[in-house]
């Protein structure tokens, strides 16, 4: 099966200021209504805790005054409103060498649609703000964020902080295919938190460079509790199966097929597949040929099934 998450390519980016929501500063979120239809896995909801923006978007026509705008950082932060971007440039080569500075930057350059550009502000950002990004802005109660579209229909956002480099940061190698810093980046972001999509990607990752150790022991516990689950145990039974534990394999298919609502029809018939393949593989004829059946009578055109049928005894 193609790699799914990370598969996607990165859509035009659109930013701004906004107000902070209370206390609690989320790094990232996906679009309003958490739910969308994630391409051979079917419909996904994911945690409320990250399908709402912690602040509330300043209109751009809003005139803003900064407390502390005699800064040039925060007199870049209002031209970065104003869509003044070369102004917020000049103000930000003035205001020293902060991790802010330079992911503001960073995000300046994504808006005039320079990414390679500005990766090195990113990255700069991270070795500079040392799990301090975005404290700045957090204190004078304004933060900029950047948005941009993942695939049809999502919308992804991030705001200036050290989670939300390090997730833009991670999309942007992902999209150069540097696959070993984006999974250093996704490593970080994932501890802690209950986000399955960011799971998959990371899964995908590195399943897809052969560390198949790693890839059980972090989807060791997981359960089915969603079609991206239900992809996450898919690969536990293929990293497992490539470890040469055949039978502890089967379990992972097994777990993958149990439920079935809600879940994409190709999806299931792949884990299916496989499963029928393992079964070969360890001799159970018959529940080899019942795999098969199941998948004949659903699309008999689906994979080498047909072949496969006709070549049984």
């Amino acid at each position: 099966m193609d790699p799914v998450a990370t598969s996607l390519q990165i859509g035009v980016f659109q930013g701004g200021l906004a107000r902070i929501r209370g206390r609690s500063i989320i790094p990232y979120w996906y679009g309003e209504d958490g739910e969308f239809h994630l391409p051979g896995v079917g419909k996904i909801r994911l945690p409320m805790g990250f399908v709402r923006p912690p602040f509330k978007p300043i209109p751009a026509k809003e005139k803003i005054k900064i407390k502390s705008s005699v800064s040039p950082f925060f007199k870049a932060l209002e031209a970065f409103q104003r869509g003044g971007y070369l102004e917020a440039l000049v103000y930000l080569q003035g205001s020293g060498e902060s991790p802010e500075a330079a992911a503001l930057t960073g995000f300046i350059m994504l808006l005039q649609g320079k990414k390679r550009a500005a990766i090195p502000f990113l990255e700069m950002a991270l070795f500079e703000g040392e799990g301090f990004v975005g404290d700045l802005c957090i204190r004078g109660g304004i933060v900029p964020y950047i948005s941009f579209s993942l695939f049809p229909g999502v919308q992804v956002g991030v705001i200036l902080s050290q989670g939300g480099v390090r997730f833009l940061l991670a999309h942007l190698y992902l999209e150069m295919e540097a696959h070993e810093p984006s999974i250093e980046l996704l490593e970080g972001l994932v501890l802690g938190r209950e986000d399955p999509f960011l799971l998959l990607e990371l899964v995908e990752l590195i399943f897809g460079s052969g560390e198949y150790a790693q890839v059980v022991e972090i989807l060791c516990d997981v359960e089915n509790l969603s079609p991206i689950h239900t992809l996450l145990l898919f690969y536990l039974a293929r990293s497992l199966e490539a470890l040469e534990v055949p039978y502890l394999a089967l379990i992972g298919y097994t777990k993958a097929l149990r439920r079935k609502k809600d879940r994409d029809l190709g999806l299931l018939k792949v884990v299916r597949y496989y499963r029928a393949l393992l079964y070969q593989r360890i001799g159970r004829r018959r529940r080899y040929r019942q795999e098969l059946e199941i998948l004949m009578d659903e699309d008999p055109y689906y994979m080498d099934v047909g072949k496969r049928v006709l070549e049984m005894p």
